[in-house]
């Protein structure tokens, strides 16, 4: 998952964009993507959207601090239900 593993981890450390500006990015090379398998011939794809993130194991064990009465955290969660409306 490109926002676990390029965006949130390390934990503590600054990223280079907020998460709006991540999306974006992401976003575009989704299309772009989608488009080179268009050209190359692609008529049916399948696009999985993204999982709560706040609940994978991994994310638990390094952002245990934060982790909301539900065991997750909460805010990374967010973040997938709106990259996943985005994909729609």
């Amino acid at each position: 998952n490109d926002y676990v593993v390029n965006y949130y981890f390390p934990p503590g450390l600054p990223h280079g964009s907020n998460t709006t500006a991540f999306r974006s990015k992401m976003l575009q090379s989704y299309e772009a993507n989608l488009q080179a398998l268009y050209n190359g011939g692609a008529r049916t794809v399948i696009i999985v959207g993204i999982p709560p993130m706040g609940c994978l194991p991994y994310t638990q064990e390094f952002y245990n601090t934060t982790l909301e009465s539900s065991g997750c955290v909460n805010y990374m969660n967010s973040e997938a239900e709106i990259l996943n409306g985005q994909l729609k």
